[in-house]
């Protein structure tokens, strides 16, 4: 397996001059490509050391995937952070995880800025300074990072609150499906892609944007996920990545140059969450060539493929040859624990006293998902062990997490989070009036990410669940 160092370097040499990464109007090569990502190792490297972790808190750019290939790459470890979290957030994940760095954008700066104050050994860097600053270390020296079992990502799994859940990759994590992907879906220079999710998922920073190194896939980054649909109608690239919620819209508000421009791509990765297969039946049966997906941060990304011109619209997929799954203590009709072992799946949380709950003794990742495997190791996904709630945007929402928070306010002897309608309910038990609660779950919203905040609340009297009028 090749490192990430060499992978860039082979994209430089194989297609030097040709197009690589397209935004806010500017293209850049390949070959420009290689010598920032080497530039801004050398400033990170001269500024923060050798194996420096770096927090990325900013939206989709050129910038950033210059700074992630740099960290990964060479310099040491990159953090990848939602640009959504809050001060609060970020804060606390500094304190925890300890960065030499928070990189920013104009978007990120004001809570950057907050979540630092105190924080007096942890730099802060707007991301943009970096390529003109990095000729001030153009003599530092760089070296690839070549140990494949080396840590060079901290994702997290959901918005933090005092214990951030921190999953760690290695090169080789992330590098091991690469090739099963391509074999799956083939891609080259004269493909594009579109990327409009954000990039500090695994799914988008890796199967999106990371294997483009192995397949010479031409990027457009899109400036705003809001005029998604704009974007891709103006450019028609041939792949994409997307998730229900985004597929959802498109099918509700579909028209016939949106629908001739989904037909004309080659392929279209649908993941995150469960896919609705009456969704999937409408684009397929009309010429569509949606393939979903299976997978976690955990497993580096996806665990399972649909083949090209699948039909079988309640499968998610066929499980990747590299892996194994493995269905715990089925049921009658074969639904149980998926367990996946392979070469992409993180070693375990790290900081964390709860992995034995999570990966065992054989190598194996519980998943917290029911499924089953069918004829062709098609795999099936049936819901949730663990209470995460399913928002289709592919954030990862736990409703432990919130009720815990919303116990520790100390407003309610009993509280249930679900998903009502499409919103974060509340279900409170308490003796206070609506107006009275609905006042400390502001003061909590204002700490969250949009996509965590609570969006409903339902007062209860008793365990009947009596509404207060």
């Amino acid at each position: 397996m090749k490192t990430i160092a060499e992978l860039l370097t082979a994209s430089a040499e194989n297609w030097h001059d040709k197009d690589y990464i397209t935004h806010n109007g500017n293209t850049h090569t390949f070959s420009q490509f290689y010598d920032d990502v080497r530039s801004t190792a050398r400033y990170l490297s001269g500024r923060f050391g050798k194996n420096c972790v770096c927090a990325v808190y900013a939206e989709n750019s050129y910038e950033w995937l210059v700074v992630y290939v740099a960290l990964i790459a060479y310099s040491g470890v990159c953090m990848p952070i939602d640009k959504e979290w809050t001060e609060h957030d970020l804060g606390n994940t500094i304190a925890a995880i300890k960065p030499n760095a928070v990189i920013y954008s104009d978007s990120t700066q004001e809570k950057a800025r907050l979540a630092l104050d105190g924080a007096s050994d942890v730099a802060g860097v707007h991301i943009n300074d970096i390529l003109s600053e990095a000729e001030s270390y153009a003599d530092t020296e760089i070296s690839p990072i070549t140990d494949l079992e080396k840590t060079v990502m901290l994702i997290f799994t959901s918005g933090t609150t005092s214990a951030p859940k921190v999953i760690p990759l290695t090169q080789k994590n992330m590098l091991a499906n690469g090739e099963t992907l391509l074999r799956r879906t083939p891609m080259d220079n004269s493909d594009l892609t579109c990327i409009f999710l954000p990039l500090n998922h695994v799914y988008t920073c890796i199967s999106n944007f990371l294997y483009t190194l192995i397949s010479g896939l031409r990027i457009y980054i899109c400036a705003d996920i809001k005029r998604y649909t704009e974007d891709i109608l103006r450019m028609r690239p041939e792949i994409i990545c997307t998730v229900p919620l985004l597929l959802n819209k498109w099918y509700e508000n579909m028209n016939d140059t949106l629908l001739d421009c989904l037909r004309n791509m080659k392929y279209i990765y649908c993941s995150a969450s469960a896919l609705d297969p009456e969704i999937k039946r409408y684009f397929r049966e009309n010429g569509v060539p949606l393939i979903e997906s299976y997978g976690a941060s955990e497993t580096s990304g996806a665990v399972s493929l649909d083949l090209v011109g699948e039909t079988d619209l309640n499968c998610c997929g066929t499980v990747f040859e590299n892996l194994d799954v493995v269905i715990d203590s089925p049921d009658s009709d074969g639904f149980g624990e998926i367990l996946v072992r392979g070469d992409s799946i993180t070693h375990g949380y790290l900081g964390c006293d709860c992995n034995s709950r999570y990966f065992d003794a054989n190598g194996c990742y519980h998943t917290g998902d029911i499924g089953r495997l069918g004829d062709g190791r098609k795999l099936y996904f049936k819901g949730r062990i663990r209470r995460l709630l399913d928002t289709s945007s592919g954030k990862n929402i736990y409703a432990d997490e919130l009720e815990k928070m919303i116990a520790d306010l100390g407003v309610c002897s009993k509280v249930r989070v679900s998903l009502e309608n499409k919103m974060i309910t509340a279900k409170i038990y308490t003796e206070l009036t609506k107006a009275e609660v609905s006042a400390v779950i502001d003061e909590m919203n204002s700490r969250l990410p949009k996509y965590k905040r609570i969006q409903d609340i339902c007062i209860c009297r008793d365990e009947m669940g009596m509404r207060i009028k």
